[in-house]
């Protein structure tokens, strides 16, 4: 698989009960209608390089400086995709037309939820990281550039989840959280 392939996951399901007519009052004490979740992660190690360059303010035991170059391909992804939607207990006994309409409600919400999933899939990323280093003292160079490489790793996963954020709040209210895509139970 892939790099942005869009592998949904099998909804998990909440339960909500009651007659047709009173469905989106027993929805809304959930909050969203359905939901999904996923956990940032990432993926990748550095490689560290240094070379020793002459340099006469290190000292005389040591005249070198150690110039030290750390890279590595990280993986940004989201892991444990998950959606949640709601199951109504009450189905077999609804009135067709009923059926029908929570029909296109589960589907049109499923839709939107797929939507989110992309979003997610789309925060996944592969990118070369490098950080540079110096000092006179090797071993400090080489723990430095390990340092300063995950410290520019940290930020940009922080970064790339504070723009995800930002484009799924967009999708929701662009969508006003599914109704623009047919997320309603109408009165019938």
């Amino acid at each position: 698989m892939g790099l942005n392939e869009a592998i949904y996951p099998e909804p998990d399901y909440y339960e909500v009960s009651g007659p047709y007519n009173r469905l989106a009052v027993a929805l809304g004490k959930f909050g969203n209608w359905g939901n999904a979740f996923g956990t940032a992660a990432l993926n990748g190690e550095a490689t560290i390089a240094c070379t020793p360059v002459r340099d006469e303010s290190c000292g005389a035991k040591c005249p070198y400086r150690y110039d030290c170059k750390a890279d590595g391909r990280v993986r940004f992804f989201y892991d444990s995709l998950s959606i949640s939607l709601p199951k109504w207990t009450d189905y077999d006994k609804a009135k067709p037309e009923h059926k029908k309409a929570w029909d296109a409600m589960i589907k049109a919400l499923t839709a939107h939820e797929h939507g989110h999933i992309d979003i997610y899939k789309e925060f996944e990323e592969e990118v070369t990281i490098s950080a540079f280093t110096s000092d006179c003292d090797g071993e400090k160079a080489i723990e430095a550039a390990n340092v300063a490489w995950n410290k520019k790793t940290e930020d940009m996963l922080n970064k790339k989840e504070t723009e995800n954020v930002r484009r799924h709040d967009a999708y929701d209210e662009k969508t006003k959280h599914g109704a623009t895509q047919g997320v309603d139970l109408p009165q019938i």
